[in-house]
């Protein structure tokens, strides 16, 4: 796809969702109206979430359907760059709809593609969902000229989503306390992409980690306490053997984050036994792409940045507009 530096066109998927919204946030704060165009792709242009783009400078909505091969060729149609954020699914359902979308940008010709995977477990050889690794695969070997994998860590906004709440006083995540994990800000993502998109050549055909700090809840919790002078407990939840009962396969992803003894020896028969390869033993991980995020927040940092321990900071207010996928 022949385009100019005034003309570059960049279809965001999941542009409704917290992750795609991150990344679109991103671009339209650094990058000039002349050098850079944003398609925001949804299934539903009229939707809720969708008219939050409406009056956006630079962001135009399109109309984009993983599952409809015409919409998805309609909406690549004169676009320099792509970026993927797939969502998980039933079956094979995301894998599938990864592939497609990489296919029709093979075929419009776009320039460049970055795709948001998931965080890694092992030496850069493996992430939680196993559907996201073919579509990984598929990204790299494409006929694109420029491509990436962006591999974030757990959000530090993860604590205000179900799987963690973050509340004054309580921090809870679907691991054990002391468990090592590896995070990243959500702005993060946004300033990865976008250092991409400026310059693809520097880290084309490669795999990057996302990762802004390495701690455990437990820590984090002592953060809290210092920067708000108030007392913070960290805590498990859902319990263990409750979330084994619920979701094997969340069970298996969080036996493979933790590193605690007791979930260890837990860990170690699964490997004997299951056949999820993809669970691996957690190691740290790399620093990530210093051309793409030289300086990634670190939990303090993004603390500080979002106004914990200020006197005039609202938990109840700054909840619900992450939970919406806008900015406090």
């Amino acid at each position: 796809m022949e385009t100019t530096e005034t003309n570059r066109a960049v279809l965001v998927f999941g542009a409704t969702g917290r992750i795609g919204s991150a990344i679109i946030r991103a671009l339209t704060a650094a990058l000039s109206s002349s050098s850079l165009e944003i398609h925001a792709a949804t299934r539903d242009v009229s939707s809720p979430r969708a008219a939050l783009w409406k009056d956006t400078p630079n962001v135009h909505l399109v109309h984009a359907d993983f599952d409809n091969p015409t919409s998805l060729d309609e909406a690549l149609k004169g676009v320099w760059g792509v970026v993927l954020v797939t969502v998980w699914g039933k079956g094979d359902t995301e894998k599938r709809q990864g592939i497609a979308v990489v296919d029709a940008a093979s075929k419009a010709g776009v320039s460049a593609l970055v795709y948001i995977s998931d965080p890694t477990l092992a030496n850069g050889t493996a992430v939680l969902n196993p559907n996201k690794l073919p579509i990984e695969e598929h990204v790299l070997s494409a006929q694109i000229p420029h491509k990436c994998v962006l591999r974030p860590a757990f959000y530090y906004e993860t604590f205000l989503r179900p799987s963690g709440r973050l509340t004054r006083g309580s921090l809870s995540f679907l691991t054990p306390t002391d468990a090592v994990v590896t995070w990243c800000a959500l702005d993060d993502v946004g300033k990865a992409v976008r250092a991409y998109l400026q310059n693809p050549v520097n880290a084309s055909g490669t795999t990057v980690d996302l990762v802004g700090e390495v701690m455990s809840v437990a820590n984090m919790a002592k953060h809290l306490s210092d920067l708000t002078g108030a007392p913070w407990t960290a805590s498990q939840s859902p319990p263990l053997f409750l979330i084994r009962l619920v979701s094997s396969r969340l069970y298996q992803a969080i036996l493979a984050v933790a590193t605690t003894p007791a979930v260890s020896v837990v860990r170690r028969i699964v490997l004997t036994t299951a056949t999820l390869a993809y669970i691996l033993e957690f190691n740290r991980a790399q620093p990530p792409h210093p051309d793409l995020l030289p300086e990634p927040q670190t939990f303090q940092g993004w603390c500080t940045v979002k106004g914990v321990g200020s006197g005039d900071y609202v938990w109840d207010r700054t909840c619900l507009e992450w939970a919406m996928g806008r900015e406090p």
